[in-house]
Parts: structure tokens; C-alpha cells; sequence
């Protein structure tokens, strides 16, 4: 029997790659996810996601980016720049979206396409989306048509 250390002596890049190699060789994966890596390996993948800056550039550097399959790590995602704008600056880019698309209810397809910043931050700093919404002084947009009383009867009488 012979005695191993469950942990790296050498943290230089070299060695990360050789422990992402060996493995992905000892699990034989199509896939490797940080879980099965952790379970594995000599090293936690959040220092491979430090070194690398992410779980898929760790890989891709061992070579073996064909067996990363989380979502790409997009520019925007890399940066997180809403992390430093403050509450105001967050909601006045609502209101530069709203000038734009000349519209005062706004939706998260709107934001995506017009703006660098994900709508996860404004549910995470106002709650939800509409909470954000009414504090830029836009206007909320109602989920679907609404429908009044009669028209509803109408359906119904219709349908039966």
C-alpha cells in the first residue's frame, strides 16, 4: 500500500493541469463537473476557477475543454460590472432603456439587448422586477391580456 498525500504540495499552474488530467483519466467522464472533480481530486475546483478565471478556461488549459459542459462564460458575465453600480445607477439605466425604446414598461428582453447588465441583479438589489420598474418610475407590465367580465362570459358562452 502505498501513502498519498489527499492534498497538493505544489499549487503552480503545471500541477493544477496534471491533477485536472489525472482525474479526468481515473473518472473516465464525458463530462467533468467541478462535483465530480471535487470528490477526486487533490485540489478544490474553486482554485482552479481562481488560477484559470473560470471552470471552462481550467479545462480548455489541461486541454480537455471538450469535457466542460456548463454554459459559456460570456465577456459579460466575466466582468459582472453591476456588482460596483449603486442602486441609482442601476435604475437609471431602466430609464435610459426606457428612452431609447421610447416605453415606460420594459421587458427583460428589453434590458437584455439594450444593456450589458443581466436582469439578475435588479431582482437580487430591488426584490423583483417589477419593484425595480416602479422605482425607476416605469410602468409595470401586467403578465398577458386582461381580459374583462363580459368578454369572459362571451368566451364562456361561445365554448358552451
Amino acid at each position: 500500500m502505498k501513502f498519498e498525500l489527499n492534498r497538493l504540495t505544489d499549487y503552480s499552474d503545471e500541477e493544477l493541469i496534471r491533477e485536472l488530467k489525472r482525474v479526468a483519466e481515473v473518472l473516465g467522464v464525458k463530462r467533468l463537473t467541478k462535483n465530480a472533480f471535487n470528490k477526486e481530486s487533490k485540489v478544490h475546483p474553486s482554485t482552479i476557477i481562481r488560477r484559470f478565471d473560470s471552470w471552462q478556461n481550467g479545462l480548455i488549459s489541461a486541454g480537455l475543454g471538450q469535457l466542460y459542459d456548463g454554459k459559456p462564460i460570456t465577456e459579460k458575465m466575466r466582468q459582472q460590472k453591476s456588482r460596483t453600480l449603486s442602486d441609482d445607477e442601476l435604475l437609471n439605466e431602466l430609464k435610459r432603456i426606457s428612452i431609447v425604446l421610447n416605453k415606460r414598461d420594459l421587458m427583460v428582453s428589453d434590458l437584455e439587448k439594450n444593456s450589458d447588465l443581466g436582469n439578475n441583479i435588479f431582482r437580487a438589489r430591488f426584490r423583483s422586477w417589477n419593484n425595480a420598474m416602479r422605482l425607476a418610475g416605469l410602468e409595470v407590465r401586467p403578465l398577458g391580456r386582461r381580459y374583462t367580465d363580459e368578454e369572459c362570459f362571451e368566451n364562456l358562452y361561445e365554448v358552451w
